[in-house]
Formats: structure tokens, sequence, C-alpha cells
């Protein structure tokens, strides 16, 4: 049982031809949560009652449930985003590419790593290597 989270700067598109040099499009860096749990330790989980992991929703963009790609294709496809300050570990668990929340700024994105890195550990789930 394990999880591995990461903060990782997305890429800043050119911005548009035509458009003023002043008007730079916004960096953002994306917060990734991968729990890696057995079903057998999913379902453990579960019953001993979950754990609500939540985060702070001030600038972030949304949430997406990242899904599952080739480790060389260097981004996520990604599903709609969602409004969503919270989600249990369980249903982590089962999103087969991880949750990702994307933040405008870089301080903030891994303050809500360490925020959700320090609710997992006290879950008893333990960070991979």
């Amino acid at each position: 049982m394990g999880f591995a989270i990461s903060v990782v700067p997305e890429a800043v598109p050119e911005p548009e031809a035509g458009s003023s040099a002043d008007v730079l499009p916004e960096a953002v860096f994306a917060v990734t949560v991968r729990l890696n749990l057995t079903s057998r330790e999913s379902s453990d989980l579960f019953l001993a009652g979950d754990v609500l992991l939540s985060w702070p929703p001030e600038d972030s963009l949304a949430c997406q449930l990242a899904a599952p790609t080739d480790e060389q294709a260097g981004s996520l496809p990604l599903s709609a985003p969602l409004t969503r300050t919270s989600m249990f570990a369980s249903e982590i668990a089962r999103l087969p590419g991880g949750l990702q929340i994307r933040y405008r700024q870089a301080e903030l994105a891994n303050q809500v790593a360490e925020v959700l890195r320090r609710q997992l550990l006290r879950a008893g789930i333990r960070e991979e290597a």
C-alpha cells in the first residue's frame, strides 16, 4: 500500500498571434496524487472508515481525474474539471491515473501537496519511493 504525490509545472501555451505581448498566459502547477492499493488494501481501508482527503480551494483552477497514460507521453489526458475540495482515499485509489488539482501558484501547489502527504501518512498509507 502506498502513495505518490508530485507537483509539476504545465507548459504555458504560446500567446496567440495578434495578441498583446503584455498579456501572457498564466503558469499552471499540477498536484497529482496516486494511490497504489491492492483490492484487499482498498477494501480494508474502506471498512476501517476510509479517510477523507481535503485541499484548499483558494487559487485552484479545478480538480480533474487523470486518465491512465503512457509514461512517455509527458502529460496526462484529463477529465472535465470538477469542483471538489475533498475526496475519499478509496475513491482516488480506484482512479488509474490518480487525481490532479491545478493551481496558479507553485508555492500553493507545493503547500497542497504537503497537506495531502500529511493526511495520507496519518491514515497509515506510506509514501512510495
